[in-house]
Parts: structure tokens; sequence; C-alpha cells
């Protein structure tokens, strides 16, 4: 059986070649979709105008369906995967990403549709153009492409990527597994694993979605109320800094640790997204977190991460978030992927980083190093 080549970053050639891909448009409508040849033939158009091969993949995002697409199409195509992405995190703009930042150009850029049709951009006149154009053609296309972009080399990538992006994913996929196959709290689990950087801002019920799709992107705000919760506490064991949810049938209940009494005191938590979530804020419209950190909204009985597109009324939910590499951190990414490239105002909406990214070994020295 074939499996898709991971490699290292340490371990990418200086003179490789290689460019991004994955899905571009709005999650609403590629969760409708099923997964064709778009991202392949992206990076098939891109190579037919590109000066040579490209011999190696990369995450642009490591969130959702664009951590996977490019190891589907590394291994149709025969080629290796950086262990690596642009982002760190996802992001729903093309020019939100740190090789951009750093002045790597986006284009030659190509994207596929599901009818066949192959659109290349050899050239824009800066990256925000380029997004502007290619969210045009993405939403004329159905709203759903297949997106290759930002060839580079390999000395280049190994500047601007955030590295060992696929071994966090595989760890936190992991911390889940494990804490369901022990009954422990997987929303913990979670936290554990950054070493005390992240945090979890709330714990409650989803009492209000508000979603639509516009100019290809998914837009909107979730609520997310604490009222009522301390009556689901197991034979009244619940006190006011613990909050006891709904876990799957026949397992513990997963406990959330979160001061209850300040939450009711609070309000509900309101999480505004663009695709992904850009800022909480309480009922007093105090901001609790916001981009480039990541907001991240989890099932409380699972751990499980719940998509802009797939929140719904009802659910329980621990919204935790979790810090941005210090690529994204500088003042020059933060014109960029701050809360004011998204419209916020700054008097506002200021960046408070709610801790340090982690250092976490990747998978590939965990299996392979001798030390």
């Amino acid at each position: 059986m074939k499996v898709p080549m991971v490699i290292c970053l340490t371990d990418l050639p200086d003179d490789a070649y290689v460019c991004d891909v994955g899905g571009m448009g709005a999650p609403t409508v590629s969760a409708e979709k099923l997964d064709s040849f778009e991202c392949s033939a992206a990076v098939q158009g891109l190579s037919e105008v590109l000066p040579r091969p490209v011999t190696a993949l990369l995450c642009a995002e490591v969130g959702g369906g664009n951590a996977l697409e490019p190891l589907a199409v590394g291994l149709e195509r025969g080629l290796p995967v950086v262990d690596a992405d642009l982002m760190g995190r996802a992001f729903p703009e093309l020019q939100m990403t740190t090789a951009s930042i750093a002045g790597v150009p986006l284009t030659p850029a190509a994207m596929s549709d599901d009818k066949g049709n192959t659109l290349v951009l050899t050239c824009t006149a800066s990256p925000p153009w380029a997004e502007r154009v290619m969210r045009a053609a993405c939403t004329e296309m159905g709203c759903s492409v297949g997106l290759a972009s930002t060839p580079m080399t390999g000395k280049t990538a190994k500047q601007v990527v955030v590295p060992g992006s696929l071994s966090l994913a595989w760890h936190l996929g992991m911390s889940v597994m494990t804490s369901h196959a022990s009954k422990s709290d997987p929303v913990t689990d979670i936290l554990e694993l950054y070493k005390g950087t992240g945090k979890l801002l709330y714990s409650g019920k989803v009492t209000d979605v508000v979603r639509h799709t516009e100019e290809g992107f998914v837009r909107g705000f979730v609520r997310v109320s604490s009222r009522g919760q301390q009556g689901l506490a197991a034979n009244g064991a619940a006190s006011s800094s613990t909050i006891v949810v709904a876990s799957a049938a026949g397992a513990s209940p997963a406990v959330a640790r979160t001061d209850a009494a300040a939450q009711e005191k609070d309000g509900d938590l309101v999480v505004e997204f663009q695709n992904e979530n850009l800022m909480a804020k309480n009922a007093s419209k105090q901001v609790l977190a916001c981009v480039p950190d990541s907001i991240c909204i989890l099932e409380s009985s699972t751990g499980l991460a719940v998509a802009t597109e797939e929140i719904r009324y009802g659910l329980w939910v621990s919204v935790v978030v979790l810090p941005a590499h210090p690529l994204l951190r500088t003042p020059a990414a933060l014109q960029v992927v701050g809360p004011s490239a998204f419209g916020y105002p700054a008097d506002e909406v200021s960046y408070v980083p709610v801790g340090d990214f982690p250092m976490i070994r990747t998978v590939h020295d965990m299996m392979y190093s001798t030390v």
C-alpha cells in the first residue's frame, strides 16, 4: 500500500523547488462537494509555467482539509510533503502567509475547478491583488477550487515557513485519542500539550449561529452561553469553578475547568468568523482573544474541533485560544494578519499574545532519532 512521504524541513535540499497546494473558497460549499482532482490539476497547471519541476509540496495552512490535501496530491504525484506550512494555523485570505509577509511572491499561481477549468495567474501588482483577482475567479468557478501557489526554493522555504506543523497536528490528534482511551478531559489534555501557553476561554452551549456565504467566504458569528450548565453536574458534584458537560453515551462526564461564576457575570461569549474564527468577546464587548492567535471551538465531550461551517445550535463546546507562531507576531505580520487586517478599529481591538508558541518534537525525530 502506498503511503504519503513526509520530510522534515531540515532535510529539504536548498535547491529543491516547492509550492503550496490546497483548497480555496467557502467551506460551506466545499463541504458539500466530493473531493476530486482539483488540487492535483492546480499543481499540474502551475508546473507547466514554472522554470523547473516541483520537487516537494507544502501545506498553505495546517487547518481543516488543507492540512490533508498536500498529502493526497503528493501521494498521487509521487512528491514528498514538507512537515511545515505557511500559517501555523488557517487564515481566510491568500496574502496571509508567512512567505507572502516575508516578500515571497504568490505568483505564478494556478487554480482548478471541478468542471475541468484551470486558470494560471502569472503576475500581480501585490499579494492583496492576487487575493482580489483569484477570489473573484474562485467565486465565478463555484466558490470551491484547488489552488497551487508560492513557488520557491528549499533555501527560501527554510527561512519563511512554520516548521513542524504536521507534527503538531499529529500530537494534537494523539492527545485527543489518548484522552478518549483514558476517559480523561480532552480539552485539558490539549491545553497541557501547549505547556501552559494556551487558555480555555469559555465552556457552554451554542445558543445562536449566524452564518452566510458571500464573496467566496463564510462570515458570521456564534454565541455560546453558560446559563444553566451547573444543572448538568453528575450527582450535583459540580462546584462554582467546575462545569460538567454531557459526554458520549457510556463515557465519564467531560470536565471543562472554567470559573462558572465569572462566566455568568460576563454573560455570553461571541466568536466572530470569516472562514476562520477572528475574535472572541464577552457580553461587555471586552475582547478576550483575537487573530493571529488561534481561537478554536471544541466539542467539550470529545475535544474534536468544530469548524465554522459545522457549528450549530445546541452543541456543548469549549472555546480555547492557542498561541500564534512568532513569524505571525512581527509588526509587519500584524499589518497582514492582525485584527486591523479584518477591519477591526485599532483603538477598539489590540492584539495581546496568549503565550509563547510551543516547541514540540517532530514525529520524524520521535521515530528515528537515536538521541
